[in-house]
């Protein structure tokens, strides 16, 4: 049995972001890395099927790193996905029953690290955000 992507209310409510300024051509644009979470539990029996067996819940929770680069105030957000996913996990002994409250847990445990990895994706991704700013404004000019 797999509760494929759960919505966690709280986590969307509080979607976790990394704010940067990036100057250029005497323009500030801000750039907003949003972090997107995904859940996944998982039933997983251990034991022989021919056995009595127990039942453990594997929890994950996939954390992916929206940029939203906003060229001026009238304009649509340039919005992207950028590469690095971190991946949290957890298995908790049972079954599935109260996965959400487990993953919003899960979330909220780690919120520190979520944090920390937008942080230095932004980073990471501090040149690619320019050269994408640069290729809008070259295309806005010809």
């Amino acid at each position: 049995m797999s509760l494929a992507l759960i919505p966690l209310a709280l986590a969307a409510a509080t979607a976790p972001t990394h704010s940067i300024d990036i100057h250029h051509s005497g323009a500030n644009h801000a750039v907003e890395y949003r972090g997107v979470i995904e859940t996944d539990a998982k039933v997983r029996r251990t034991g022989a099927p021919t056995r009595a067996h127990s039942t453990r819940c594997d929890l994950t929770a996939t954390v992916s790193v929206e940029r939203h680069i906003k060229m001026g105030a009238n304009t649509p957000a340039l919005t992207s996905t950028i590469a690095p996913t971190k991946v949290l996990g957890q298995t908790a002994y049972g079954p599935c029953a109260n996965a959400t409250e487990r993953l919003e847990k899960l979330v909220a445990a780690h919120h520190g690290k979520i944090l920390k990895f937008l942080a230095s994706a932004a980073e990471a991704d501090r040149p690619s955000a320019l050269a994408a700013i640069e290729a809008v404004r070259s295309l806005a000019v010809n």
